[in-house]
């Protein structure tokens, strides 16, 4: 590997799973390619191993593994030591071996447990681990849960099913897209604003989780620098328009409506399960209206079981957000009552306020708040902060 040259070397010449994760994006001949180079190592042959895995060539998957851990525990980083043993565990799965990939995986999940409890604060990712040992068993119950307890503690990367062959098991999950989706928008938002809490966004678009955010300074030079410019630049907040004011006169927000595919199913989520008061309803179009104090807040209106599905990168409406108290018991009753209807939610720290982000039943996102702080009404730009929430 280590002869070879130009855009697979520079991404290679590390033997780090994370540059065969770039490559999977950047095409599958690289990935041949790579198995075409020689390999003198042990972390070559735990890369080619996890190439091969994506390649769907599980015979040589195993057989790169056994060879790269014939004498023993193989060498090379821990995180390509990883990769390639749950690679081979799937395949071993994939080819029948059942009894082979229980051998690998039951070792690396006493290995995770064990940096687990040896840990005070462990790192996400190892979350991420024991969901992938769990999906590979087949039991979806524990891999959701560890899915979510890594995104409890801020876990924000390789959440990419068509690169985790494991994971692309659970895409049709419901349970799994609206853990997926409250992850993207955390980790748009945190893009978007550059949180304390988060390294700038990579090429991906993915915000990295600093290693220790409990000690992590309250804002960046950078961050206290823009700071500074918004007081100048940010007009002042008015409860009510200004006289004088040149600007059209909008008083508030009114009220938001949002497509659905089936009127009754939106009806009893927004209204049964959120707790939304249904004030009216129409036929044409098929509507409901509901209510939080006003003639109507929010409505649905029926579009039809045929219409297509959100997607994270079109126009249109993010998501809708509702207060549900003043403090996190208000907003942990709510994460349990979801939870208690099966709906899994992402938690997101935004200062000014603590949310929970989830999916409607027609991927719509939703988010519930509390408020947190009146930081904003000196500091207008403290809204746009966001970081992992622990509940």
């Amino acid at each position: 590997m280590r002869h070879m040259h130009g855009r697979v070397g520079q991404s290679l010449g590390s033997c780090r799973s994370a540059a065969i994760r770039s490559l999977i994006d950047a095409g599958r001949d690289l990935l041949k390619r790579m198995l075409q180079a020689p390999r003198h190592s042990q972390p070559d042959h735990l890369n080619a191993a996890f190439a091969a895995y994506h390649l769907e060539d599980y015979a040589l998957t195993v057989s790169e593994w056994e060879v790269a851990s014939g004498n023993g525990k193989p060498g090379g980083p821990r995180e390509l030591r990883a990769d390639a043993a749950l690679a081979a565990a799937h395949a071993d799965r994939k080819l029948g071996r059942v009894e082979a990939s229980d051998v690998i995986l039951d070792e690396w999940e006493r290995r995770v447990s064990s940096r687990i409890e040896d840990n005070p604060r462990p790192e996400p990712y190892l979350w991420y681990r024991h969901a992938s040992v769990a999906t590979i068993r087949g039991d979806r119950a524990a891999a959701l849960r560890h899915i979510q307890r890594a995104i409890d503690e801020g876990w924000r990367q390789h959440w990419r099913p068509h690169v985790e062959p494991a994971l692309a098991e659970l895409r049709d999950d419901r349970d799994f897209q609206a853990m997926m989706s409250g992850l993207e928008t955390r980790m748009r938002v945190s893009c978007a604003n550059n949180s304390p809490t988060t390294k700038p966004c990579g090429r991906n678009g993915v915000a990295e989780r600093q290693h220790n955010p409990v000690h992590a300074p309250s804002r960046t030079a950078r961050q206290r620098r823009r700071l500074k410019r918004s007081r100048h630049t940010v007009p002042p907040f008015h409860l009510q328009p200004q006289p004088g004011d040149p600007h059209m006169k909008i008083q508030s927000l009114g009220h938001v409506v949002i497509k659905v595919r089936n009127i009754e199913k939106s009806t009893e989520f927004y209204s049964g399960l959120l707790g939304l008061p249904v004030v009216a309803q129409n036929e044409k179009p098929k509507m409901a209206f509901f209510s939080l104090g006003n003639h109507h807040d929010f409505a649905v209106m029926e579009v039809g079981e045929d219409a297509e599905g959100t997607t994270g990168k079109q126009v249109g409406l993010a998501h809708v957000a509702f207060k549900v108290g003043d403090d996190l018991d208000a907003l942990r009753e709510a994460k349990s009552h979801l939870e208690g209807a099966g709906v899994q939610s992402a938690p997101v720290d935004h200062e000014v306020t603590k949310s929970l982000y989830f999916s409607d039943p027609d991927g719509n996102q939703v988010e519930l708040y509390v408020d947190a702080s009146d930081a904003w009404r000196e500091e207008p730009q403290r809204v746009a902060q966001s970081g992992p929430l622990a509940l």
